[in-house]
């Protein structure tokens, strides 16, 4: 995805205002209404600078607050109905900013509110020194007076700016998040384990977890099977993934779900294969039929990974995952790029995708060479390869151990996944069993 180059703000005599930021912000509302709630917190109707934009802003959000949905014809309609649909200029003005509002605005869409906000606020300071100056020619004050109604308005402004929240809102908060999961019983997503789940709190939205390993320690497995159980709890996954085909991940499921291994769904030739398998195979593919578990395999770009996924989070806004196999790999349109600053790149634009779209992103990760050097071949976050980034962008580190890697005496189901990193919670080495013909990790 190309970037928009952002205009500088127009100037209209001496009244400073950006309208290609207006139009933009007005259609991406319209179009991508997931994008309400962040105009919301960073702009109000009165900081456009256009009264038609002002109206139409008023009427989506009024829209949005009594409907959770918005389009083009509601809004025209609204409009109608409060006497203000010719004085934006009609349905066709409507129409003409959804059309305005390109793609590329989706990355830079609080820049966006940013630019009009900065072009309102240089106004009123505008007006405010204008009304001081006034005071000053025309002697209706005194300077102290002028002063103090300066400051004051001007404080008016920066308080806008600087939204600070008491510990009294931050507790009601808390407050109405925990009613809100006590209201509706199912709102804990589970990562299938209920040991996972004990340390972790499910699957949260607004995370960045890292599943980190050794080649062939199950990673892929386990995401797989993280995303397969929360598909099967009616929320929506999206598994991105760059190494392994969509075909070979659905061998993986039936394999996990059935009594059929890998081997015998990929290799084995026999000619009774449907008589002796068929059951077994149609049992696993219907306790999936229907679920809303998705596989990306188009190796897109990192500069367009964001456009994807928020695409997919319009297209299913209940979306609780993206599973992305894996971050080492991921492409950059961008040229010359170490591999310390492309895994960079990866890791802050997933940790934006968690934070923006409000939704967990479990990515995996390959691990440093240097454990095999060590004895105990025990991993610690500075073993995550090529980017100290991962460590500080990631919410939770896990690392998937296989002691029968390198300690042949160790029973070879046997798995432990330790929690290295958890910003909010506690450090745990989890046990897990892994039959890898059948690329499935138990309790």
């Amino acid at each position: 995805m190309s970037t928009i180059i952002p205009l500088p703000p127009l100037q209209r005599g001496n009244i400073v205002y950006d309208e290609v930021a207006e139009k933009q912000i007005i259609g991406a509302m319209i179009e991508h209404p997931l994008f309400i709630p962040t105009a919301q917190k960073l702009i109000n109707a009165s900081m456009f600078y256009r009264v038609p934009h002002q109206l139409i802003y008023e009427a989506i959000t009024t829209l949005y607050q009594e409907y959770n949905a918005i389009d083009a014809i509601m809004v025209g309609q609204y409009l109608k109905g409060s006497g203000d649909l010719n004085r934006i200029g009609g349905n066709e003005y409507i129409t003409d900013l959804v059309m305005t509002s390109v793609v590329e605005v989706i990355e830079n869409f609080e820049f966006h509110c940013h630019s009009i906000y900065e072009c309102y606020v240089k106004r009123e300071i505008e007006s405010i020194m204008k009304r001081g100056l006034s005071q000053v020619q025309g002697g209706e004050s005194d300077s102290d007076a002028i002063i103090g109604q300066i400051i004051t308005k001007l404080s008016e402004i920066s308080s806008q700016r600087h939204a600070f929240i008491s510990i009294d809102e931050a507790i009601i908060s808390v407050e109405n998040d925990i009613n809100q999961r006590i209201a509706s019983k199912g709102a804990v997503v589970s990562y299938g384990s209920k040991l996972i789940d004990a340390t972790l709190g499910g699957i949260k939205p607004n995370q960045m977890v890292i599943i980190a390993g050794k080649p062939s320690s199950g990673k892929t497995s386990l995401l797989q099977s993280i995303a397969v159980n929360v598909a099967m709890q009616d929320k929506p996954a999206l598994f991105l993934s760059y190494e392994t085909s969509p075909n070979n991940l659905a061998k993986r499921y039936i394999a996990s779900s059935s009594d059929i291994t890998y081997v015998q769904l990929d290799v084995w030739r026999k000619d009774d294969w449907w008589k002796e398998f068929g059951e077994s195979f149609r049992f696993a593919q219907e306790q999936i039929k229907g679920k809303q578990l998705f596989f990306d395999y188009s190796q897109s770009p990192i500069e367009e990974v964001f456009g994807l996924c928020h695409h997919f989070k319009m297209m299913y806004p209940e979306t609780a995952l993206i599973g992305v196999d894996y971050m080492q790999i991921i492409p950059s349109l961008q040229k010359g790029l170490s591999k310390y600053e492309r895994v960079s790149m990866v890791s802050n634009v997933l940790t934006r995708i968690a934070r923006k779209l409000n939704i967990c992103v479990i990515a995996i990760s390959q691990m440093s060479r240097s454990i095999d050097r060590r004895a105990d071949q025990e991993p610690t976050l500075s073993d995550l390869r090529n980017s100290g980034e991962i460590e500080q962008d990631a919410d939770v580190v896990m690392f998937v151990q296989r002691p029968w890697t390198w300690d042949k005496s160790v029973d070879p189901h046997f798995a432990e996944l330790k929690i290295a990193k958890n910003r909010n919670g506690a450090l745990e080495n989890i046990p897990l069993k892994f039959y890898p013909e059948k690329f499935l990790f138990k309790e």
